[in-house]
């Protein structure tokens, strides 16, 4: 806060002669310790309640002290707006935070294990592998009528499939060639 008045005080007045201005120390004074600033003003004049600063030339002032309080006011306010949301949002933030996993990464470790799920996470490429099988595995499943042909029993099923299988796997790379050779 002592900083933002700092910045003020620089702002407030141009000083490339050496003046021997007091703005700082009355910013800070009248805006950052009001209740000390109360005491002396009960005896004098507030030092911002007037339209120029002492011992500085009106052509030289930036902002006047008046200016300075308005200032100071909607700084305040738009801080202490910011800071209110920061800490509401960390309130927010430790509620929420818990020491479990998602969902989809305890599923993951179920299914694969611990040192599997790792080699996941360090490679993510494998990921990607998987994917692309699965989506082969689903190609071959709808292609091949796999459901259908479990219903007669599971040897004539397994029969089936076996004679159809290598044509069917041959038949999507196939299709996966063309495809790569109408963009090219």
């Amino acid at each position: 806060m002592e900083l933002a008045l700092k910045l003020l005080s620089v702002l407030a007045a141009i000083r490339l002669e050496d003046y021997a201005d007091k703005i700082q120390n009355v910013l800070i004074q009248a805006l950052a310790e009001p209740s000390v600033a109360a005491d002396k003003s009960s005896n004098l004049q507030n030092p911002l309640a007037t339209s120029k600063w002492e011992k500085i030339p009106d052509s030289k002032t930036l902002i006047t002290p008046v200016q300075c309080k308005t200032l100071w006011n909607q700084f305040q306010k738009e801080t202490e707006y910011a800071v209110s949301q920061a800490i509401t949002a960390q309130k927010a933030n430790k509620q929420n935070s818990s020491w479990l996993p998602p969902p989809w990464a305890i599923l993951a470790l179920f299914v694969l294990g611990f040192d599997e799920f790792m080699t996941l996470l360090r490679n993510p490429l494998y990921v990607l592998f998987i994917f692309v099988g699965f989506l082969l595995f689903k190609a071959l499943w709808v292609q091949l009528g796999i459901a259908a042909e479990f219903q007669n029993g599971m040897l004539a099923g397994l029969f089936s499939i076996s004679t159809r299988l290598l044509p069917a796997i041959m038949n999507i790379l196939k299709k996966l060639a063309e495809l790569g050779n109408r963009r090219n």
